[in-house]
Parts: C-alpha cells; structure tokens; sequence
C-alpha cells in the first residue's frame, strides 16, 4: 500500500484501526467483514485472567501491545516511502516511479472506458521480494551517486 501511495502522490496513510479484534477471542480468528485480521495490527498482552476475552489467551504470560505481521510490514513500508520522498527531494522521481512500476500496478480496479494498461502488465502487484529488492538497491544506488 505505501509503494502504491507514494506512486499516486498521496500525502499520508490512515489505518482506520489496529485493535479491531472480537473481545471473546482477541487472538482470533478475526473475520470481520470478511477479511482476516481487517483492522487488527496489534494483539492484547498482559493475560491475568482476570480481563476475560481482553488479553492473550491462557497460559500464555506476554506483556503487550503484541505486534501483528501487518504492523511490521506497515513500517517496513512507510520506511520504503521515506526512501521515495528521499528520491523525489534529490531529482529522483522519475527515477524512483520507473524502480516501482516494476512492481506497483494501481490502486483500484481500471472499470472505464479509455483505461490505460496496468504499469507492470497485471492489474496485481507483484509481490516479488527479489523486485522490491532490486527497486529499493536501484534507488539507494541512485541517491548515493548524486551525493558525491
């Protein structure tokens, strides 16, 4: 989501919300609307006992908030953006939107008459770690050279 935010040029992120779990079962499953884990980037901790349907399950002593894979690969992701605005500060963009239409298609469905083609050929992102890999070192690489 951020490669494609900062792509669109969008001035931020909002996450609507990161403690969405179901108080009887906090550590899941959450299917809420359908989508597993929609809304829940954090865990309870702290299970006493006490707080039925409110901590980590039983047995399990963990001190919380407890941090979701979504929560790491949100900031693994606003980290990618900061790299972005970096390139785009320094001359770069261009430069930085060629590395991400690598992997970045669009945000939303293209439904209208006119539609252009998906950058990277799929109308899905690609998901491709040695790609985003290969765009972060292209960027990095980039940037380093106009230090000098």
């Amino acid at each position: 989501m951020m490669w494609g935010s900062w792509y669109e040029g969008a001035s931020g992120f909002l996450y609507w919300a990161v403690d969405n779990w179901d108080d009887a079962n906090p550590w899941g499953p959450n299917t809420g609307f359908d989508k597993t884990g929609d809304g829940v980037i954090i865990y309870p901790g702290d299970h006493s006992g006490t707080n039925t349907g409110k901590g980590s399950p039983a047995g399990i002593a963990m001190a919380g908030p407890v941090a979701s894979i979504r929560l790491k690969m949100t900031r693994s992701g606003l980290q990618d953006w900061a790299l972005f605005l970096l390139a785009d500060r320094n001359n770069l963009r261009d430069m930085a939107k060629q590395q991400l239409a690598a992997v970045y298609s669009q945000l939303g469905a293209c439904e209208y008459q006119g539609c252009v083609a998906p950058l990277n050929g799929s109308w899905f992102w690609k998901t491709d770690y040695d790609l985003m890999t290969t765009a972060r070192r292209n960027i990095v690489t980039a940037l380093l050279a106009g230090a000098h």
